[in-house]
């Protein structure tokens, strides 16, 4: 058989009992891949292959596979089977080969990791493939670690990173087929001023500092950047001004989640998530460090949204999830008629305990709260619709807690609804056709009712006297002292030309503790802060009036 195969693909390892076969068909869509494998001490190599159309009779496909084999002095081949999809094996001049369809693929070239090799800083790395993938990590040629999470450690300063994903059911698959691999880089240490502490809190009384950490609830409200965002954004101090979005955010969202790591919040709300992010980066680095992760995407299609992230490793369980559309007509200073397209989440979250084993037993049973993460409209023009998204979220059912980028002044009509309870009829924002000024908790003014009013009121975690409500480059040219001065005061969000507060963390009752916020902040992102927001985060303490 040997001679009758002339020395050909098969006569080599005709006689090896290490020789395996296979034929490997893959459907794609309306196309049928067939490839002829031969395996010998694990390595294999592709003997033949053809891609027909799966409408094709099966007669002819295997025509034209028998013409591509007579170079190598085959002379007929057949197959058992009526159709590719139930070929039970095909015969190369006597010689079988097993049908086998195949199922694991990879659907793009490309490994891609969120990370930039910093020593320390967590990584994920994905590719889009069919079937199941395995991820190694080396450092130059040893291997450090496996799994798509991975936090590079110490003592390997200087070598190079590379992941190498594998396909997990690669049998018969070439090494080329079945790997993909990136180098990310050389391992190396970020300076220490690029971290910001973020356990930095701001506590109101001593008797509050000797308390412990699981004695509070903590709060925590960020604007990670949206990448689409970021093409729009100055860079900052990043190390190239030519770096792409995509290569900031390899950078940038490693950074944001060691500050939420550190920061160890209950209860994360997260705004301006990319939605390849999601399942590519936030949800499985989040739900490593023991989060239950809810994200919802603004409507119309867009590729951002809000995530909601619940720490079940400190006895909080998210039994509610509901989305309220914000969606408001909006017309610009142009006279353009938009379509708003914001959501807010609002999660209804059951809290055990917090405070350890002791105090779970001695507290009271489990009781309920309500955090609503919003991020409203952010056109400057836009007052009178974020009022009405404010008061929409105010009357469909006051939350527990508010936070989010709501894209308001500290003097805006929407924040002083929700601090107050009420709007007067001339306040400025509501020229532009706001239509309701009071919540239905504002109706009435009479001492009994006032008290129910009141619990209608969210008041702010940060002391906003301490913020500045917004300061623009354009009138740079006449700021006298007082404006100076006010330039000056703390923000939650810098970009060239543009500092403001728009980030807040309201509730039903005030803060104990506050995360720090720079104050001068240079225009952002930059590597000390991966955001053009600042994170904010707040603690409350435990007591039966939470809930």
């Amino acid at each position: 058989l040997n001679q009758m195969l002339g020395g050909g693909a098969f006569g080599c390892c005709f006689f090896s009992a290490m020789c395996l076969r296979r034929c490997l068909v893959r459907f794609e869509g309306d196309v049928v891949r067939v490839s002829l494998r031969e395996q010998v001490d694990g390595a294999t190599r592709v003997v033949a292959r053809v891609s027909r159309s799966v409408h094709e009779p099966l007669e002819k496909a295997v025509k034209r596979l028998e013409l591509t084999l007579r170079k190598q002095n085959v002379t007929h081949v057949s197959v058992v089977g009526r159709t590719w999809r139930d070929a039970e094996c095909v015969f190369v001049d006597g010689v079988r080969f097993e049908c086998r369809v195949a199922t694991s693929q990879f659907r793009g070239p490309k490994v891609t990791c969120v990370g930039d090799a910093a020593r320390g800083v967590p990584h994920y790395a994905s590719v889009a493939a069919d079937g199941e993938v395995s991820y190694r990590w080396f450092v130059d040629e040893a291997l450090v670690g496996e799994g798509p999470l991975f936090t590079p450690p110490g003592g390997k300063e200087g070598g190079h990173l590379r992941c190498v994903a594998r396909l997990v059911d690669d049998d018969f698959l070439t090494e080329e087929e079945a790997t993909r691999s990136l180098d990310v880089g050389r391992v190396h240490v970020r300076s220490p001023k690029a971290w910001r502490r973020v356990d930095d809190f701001v506590r109101d009384d001593d008797d509050t500092k000797k308390k412990k950490r699981g004695d509070f609830f903590r709060l925590a409200s960020y604007n990670v950047l949206a990448e689409a965002h970021a093409r729009r954004r100055p860079e900052g101090s990043f190390p190239s001004t030519t770096w792409t979005a995509s290569k900031m955010t390899s950078r940038r969202l490693p950074t944001a989640l060691v500050e939420l790591k550190t920061l160890a919040p209950d209860v994360a709300c997260l705004q301006e998530v990319d939605e390849k992010y999601v399942e590519t980066f936030w949800r499985p680095q989040l739900e490593a460090l023991g989060y239950e992760v809810w994200f919802a995407s603004k409507e119309g299609g867009a590729r951002e949204g809000l995530l909601t992230a619940v720490s079940t490793k400190k006895g909080l369980t998210l039994v509610g999830r509901r989305v309220v559309s914000l969606k408001f007509p909006y017309t610009d200073s142009k006279g353009i008629e938009h379509s708003v397209i914001t959501v807010a989440q609002i999660g209804t979250i059951v809290v055990d305990f917090l405070g350890g084993e002791e105090k779970k037993k001695e507290g009271p049973p489990p009781r309920r709260l309500t955090v609503a993460n919003a991020h409203l409209f952010y056109a400057s023009g836009a007052v009178a619709v974020r009022f009405e998204q404010m008061k929409r979220l105010l009357d469909d059912e006051r939350p527990t807690f508010l936070v989010g980028d709501l894209n308001a002044f500290p003097t805006s009509a929407a924040i002083q609804l929700a601090t107050t309870g009420k709007v007067d009829q001339d306040h400025p924002d509501l020229r532009g056709g706001a239509t309701t000024t009071k919540t239905k908790a504002s109706t009435h003014h009479d001492d009994d009712d006032e008290k129910k009013n009141n619990r209608h009121i969210l008041t702010s975690a940060y002391d906003l006297s301490d913020f500045e409500p917004s300061w623009s480059s354009s009138a740079d040219d006449d700021h006298d002292d007082d404006s100076n001065q006010q330039k000056k005061k703390k923000c939650t969000h810098a970009v060239d030309g543009f500092r403001a507060t728009l980030d807040y963390i309201l509730g039903d009752r005030p803060a104990v503790a506050t995360l720090a916020v720079p104050e001068d902040a240079p225009p952002l992102p930059t590597a000390d802060y991966p955001s053009d927001h600042f994170l904010i985060a707040a603690d409350f303490e435990l007591d039966s009036s939470l809930f």
